[in-house]
C-alpha cells in the first residue's frame, strides 16, 4: 500500500510522472501559483509595452485638451490613440486571466554528468504553457515558453482533459503485423464507435467547408476590389485592392492547411479503425499511442489529444530469432584504431533487405537535382538580363544563386549518404556489439542504459536493433533516408 499524503507537503504528488522532465528532472508534483509570482509574471508580460501605452495615453489626453471645441476630428484621433494604448496593455490582462487559479508544476531530481556522477539535487518549476519560472528557487532569467513541454503538460493537465482506460490488455505483445509508430509496435485494433465516427464526420465537414470558404471568398473579394480600383481610381479603392491580394494569399495558405487536415481525416473516417501502439516501460507507466487510419493521433497514454497531430506508421521487418543466439558468440576483434571489442556479424533476412531497400528513395534526389539545375539556370538568366541593361534583375540573380548553392550543398550531402546506404544494402549484414564496452559512444547514439547488445549497419553506423528489437528510428517515417 502507498503511504498516505503528507498534509504539510505543499505539493500535489498525485500528478508525478517520471516520463515528463525538464533538463533530466522528472515531474514530482504541482502546487498553486502564489500571488506574488502571478504579479511578477503579469508585470513581465506587459513591461515591454507599458511605456508606449503611457506615451499614447498622455498624447491622446494632451491632443484632446488642445483641440478646438468645434472640431471633432482631434477627438476622434485621441480616441483611436487611447484604443491603441489599451490594446498594448491587453497582454497583461490576458496573462492575469490565464494565471487565475493556475498550477506550478515542479520538476526535481539529481542531474547526472557524463562520468556517471551527479551534480546534486536541482529543482525547476514551470507553468502549463511551458514557461520555467523558478530554477532552484530563483526567478528564471528567460520566460520563453517551451513548446514541447507545454504540449505534454496540456495533454495531461489542460482544461477539459479526460483520460480513458486502455481497451487492450496491458501485457499485450506485438500483434505480428510488423507495424510500428514512434518506436512502438502495434498491439491491438478495434473499430470506431458510432459516436467517434460522427465526431470525425463533423470535423471532416468543418475542414471541407473552411477549405472552400478560404479558396473562393478571397478571390471574389479581390476581383470586386480590382474592378472598383480600375473604374474609380480612388486611393481607398486601390488600398482595398491591395488588401484583397494579401487576403488572397493568406486565404489560400489557410485553404491548403484545411485541405491537408481533410485529407488526413478522410481515411480515418472511411477506414473506421483505431490502432493501439504500446511499449512496456520498466521505469514507470507503460507508453501507449492510439492512431487512426491515415496517421492521425487519437490519444496519447490514454489522454485524448486535443490538438490533432499526424505521425507516420511504418512496416518494420521482424528481427529473426537467430539474432539473440548469434549475439552470444561475439569474439574479441581488433579495430583499425587499435582498440579491441567483442564483435560478431549477422546476415540480414530477405524481409530486412526489402525494408532497407525501400528506405532509399532516389526519386527525391533526382527531383532535388532538377530543382537545383533550374535555380542555377534562372540565376544565370537573370544575371545576363541585369548586365545587359536591366539592373533590377541583379538582385533576383543573387537570390537564385543563393538558392542554387544551398540546394546543391544539401543535395551533395544526401547523395553521399545515399551511396553509403547503398553500400549497406550491398554488404547484406549487420555488426553485433556490446554497448557497455563503449558507454560514451552508446549514449551519443541514444542507446538506453542496460541494453545487452545492439546491431549496427556497417557503413552508415546507424543502430539497426536494440536487444533484438527494431531501433526506434526505423518506425519514424520522417527519419528514413
Amino acid at each position: 500500500m502507498s503511504a498516505p499524503p503528507d498534509p504539510t507537503d505543499p505539493l500535489d504528488r498525485s500528478v508525478a510522472d517520471p516520463r515528463l522532465s525538464v533538463a533530466s528532472l522528472p515531474l514530482v508534483g504541482r502546487r498553486p501559483l502564489a500571488d506574488h509570482e502571478a504579479s511578477r509574471l503579469v508585470w513581465a508580460a506587459g513591461r515591454g509595452w507599458l511605456g508606449w501605452a503611457a506615451f499614447l495615453a498622455i498624447g491622446a489626453v494632451v491632443h484632446a485638451i488642445q483641440s478646438p471645441p468645434d472640431d471633432p476630428n482631434p477627438l476622434v484621433s485621441s480616441a483611436l490613440m487611447l484604443a491603441v494604448a489599451v490594446g498594448l496593455l491587453s497582454p497583461m490582462w490576458r496573462s492575469a486571466r490565464r494565471l487565475r487559479g493556475a498550477w506550478v508544476y515542479c520538476f526535481e531530481g539529481l542531474v547526472p554528468t557524463g562520468d556517471g556522477e551527479c551534480r546534486g539535487r536541482h529543482r525547476a518549476e514551470a507553468l502549463l504553457d511551458g514557461r520555467v519560472i523558478l530554477v532552484d528557487g530563483e526567478p528564471s532569467r528567460s520566460l520563453a515558453p517551451d513548446a514541447q513541454l507545454s504540449r505534454h503538460l496540456t495533454l495531461r493537465f489542460g482544461p477539459q482533459v479526460r483520460r480513458e482506460p486502455p481497451w487492450w490488455p496491458e501485457d499485450s505483445a506485438a500483434d505480428g503485423s510488423g507495424l510500428w509508430c514512434l518506436g512502438m509496435p502495434r498491439v491491438a485494433t478495434r473499430p470506431l464507435s458510432a459516436a467517434e465516427r460522427d465526431h470525425l464526420a463533423q470535423r471532416l465537414a468543418g475542414h471541407r467547408a473552411r477549405f472552400w470558404t478560404y479558396l473562393l471568398l478571397p478571390p471574389a473579394y479581390t476581383t470586386v476590389a480590382l474592378a472598383l480600383a480600375m473604374r474609380q481610381g480612388e486611393p481607398w479603392a486601390v488600398g482595398a485592392a491591395l488588401a484583397g491580394v494579401v487576403a488572397w494569399v493568406v486565404g489560400w495558405v489557410a485553404a491548403l492547411e484545411h485541405r491537408r487536415w481533410a485529407a488526413a481525416l478522410r481515411p480515418a473516417w472511411s477506414g473506421g479503425t483505431l490502432s493501439a501502439f504500446a511499449q512496456r516501460n520498466p521505469e514507470g507507466p507503460h507508453l501507449s499511442l492510439q492512431v487512426l487510419d491515415g496517421g492521425l493521433i487519437w490519444a496519447v497514454d490514454g489522454y485524448l489529444a486535443r490538438d490533432r497531430e499526424l505521425v507516420g506508421v511504418a512496416a518494420v521487418a521482424p528481427t529473426p530469432a537467430s539474432a539473440e543466439m548469434a549475439a552470444q558468440f561475439m569474439e574479441p576483434t581488433t579495430l583499425d584504431n587499435g582498440r579491441t571489442m567483442r564483435l560478431n556479424r549477422r546476415a540480414l533476412t530477405p524481409e530486412e533487405l526489402i525494408e532497407l531497400r525501400g528506405m532509399a528513395r532516389p526519386l527525391r534526389w533526382y527531383g532535388g537535382g532538377v530543382v537545383t539545375a533550374l535555380m542555377a539556370v534562372q540565376s544565370i538568366r537573370t544575371m545576363w538580363l541585369g548586365v545587359t541593361g536591366q539592373p533590377s534583375y541583379l538582385l533576383a540573380s543573387l537570390l537564385f544563386s543563393w538558392l542554387a548553392l544551398r540546394l546543391s550543398r544539401v543535395l551533395a550531402q544526401q547523395l553521399v549518404l545515399y551511396r553509403v546506404h547503398r553500400a549497406d544494402m550491398a554488404s547484406g549484414f549487420v555488426v553485433q556489439l556490446d554497448p557497455s564496452e563503449s558507454p560514451d559512444q552508446a549514449q551519443a547514439a541514444g542507446v538506453p542504459p542496460g541494453t545487452r547488445f545492439i546491431e549496427v549497419l556497417p557503413h552508415t553506423n546507424r543502430v539497426w536493433t536494440l536487444d533484438a528489437q527494431p531501433a526506434p528510428w526505423r518506425a519514424h517515417r520522417s527519419a528514413r533516408w
